[in-house]
Order: structure tokens, then C-alpha cells, then sequence
């Protein structure tokens, strides 16, 4: 009989979700995803760390803060101002992360016309 450990379904879960946001972000992002999948799964992996180490835990939540970090080159915590905000406890951090991308669709329309 097979048996698999919980570490090992954890490390199946987390394959499975990178691999969502690979598709996610190619449909949205293509122009930021020229690497080719390994690397940037090996990318996405790190986007979901950081995520979690700030407290974003939720799939939908995930694939915008990878969204964010990719279309920042991953800069976005270097941003004045972004781990403040994130620390805040009024909000979730699915909302806090909802904000950032609005912030930055409406910084984007402004810097290009």
C-alpha cells in the first residue's frame, strides 16, 4: 500500500499551486514571463514564501501578490512604504493585497498618460 506523509502532500499541494500561477500569470502577465518554466516556477515558489511569511495565505491572495512581485522584478517590499502597510492589523491581507494591485493599476495610468 501506498502511503504518503502530510510533508509530502504539502510539497504536492505547493507544486500544484505554483503551477496555477505559472498559468495564471502567462495569461496576464506574458510579456514579464519570457524565462523558461523551471525558472519561473522557481520564481513563483519564492513569491509563495514571502506571501506567507507576510501573512497572505489564501490562493486568490497568492496569485496577485506573485502577479505584484513579478511585475516589480520582486521589488515590491523595497517599495517605501509596502511592509508598513502590510503590517497593519485593520485589514486582511487578501484586502491589503486587493489595494496594492489597485494602487499600482492606478500609479501605472498615471505615469503613462
Amino acid at each position: 500500500m501506498l502511503t504518503i506523509s502530510s510533508e509530502q502532500l504539502n510539497l504536492l499541494a505547493d507544486d500544484w499551486l505554483a503551477r496555477r500561477i505559472l498559468v495564471f500569470l502567462r495569461q496576464h502577465l506574458p510579456e514579464k514571463c519570457n524565462e523558461p518554466d523551471a525558472t519561473l516556477l522557481e520564481s513563483i515558489r519564492n513569491y509563495i514564501k514571502t506571501a506567507r511569511e507576510n501573512g497572505i495565505r489564501t490562493e486568490r491572495a497568492i496569485a496577485k501578490w506573485s502577479y505584484l512581485l513579478l511585475l516589480t522584478d520582486g521589488k515590491l517590499l523595497d517599495v517605501n512604504g509596502v511592509k508598513d502597510y502590510l503590517e497593519q492589523p485593520h485589514l486582511s491581507q487578501s484586502k491589503k493585497v486587493d489595494r496594492l494591485m489597485k494602487s499600482l493599476a492606478v500609479a501605472g495610468k498615471l505615469t503613462t498618460g
